[in-house]
């Protein structure tokens, strides 16, 4: 329960984080920070996961399957923030 508060913690302060021109170079490095946070969250909820995972397979191959899907998953996950993506400014 306390990694789920965390992250959602975590989460809602990034989306409450004030921008470089308001804080200045405090802006990166708090964010930097609250990343770290949601990290070490998404990495203790992970072992639970997979854990269930496997072990409410329907069968023994399909164990495998699952457990190391969770990870996959897990993986493309801590991916998806480094993307480039379009950032749109105003003129």
């Amino acid at each position: 329960m306390s990694t789920l508060l965390t992250l959602g913690l975590a989460t809602v302060a990034v989306g409450l984080l004030p921008n470089a021109a308001a804080i200045g170079w405090l802006a990166p490095v708090l964010l930097m920070l609250l990343r770290i946070l949601q990290g070490f969250a998404v990495d203790r909820e992970w072992a639970g996961a997979a854990l269930l995972s496997a072990e409410y397979a329907p069968n023994r191959t399909r164990k495998v399957r699952h457990g190391n899907l969770t990870r996959s998953v897990d993986r493309l996950h801590a991916q998806l923030p480094n993307l480039p993506h379009h950032q749109h400014h105003p003129r």
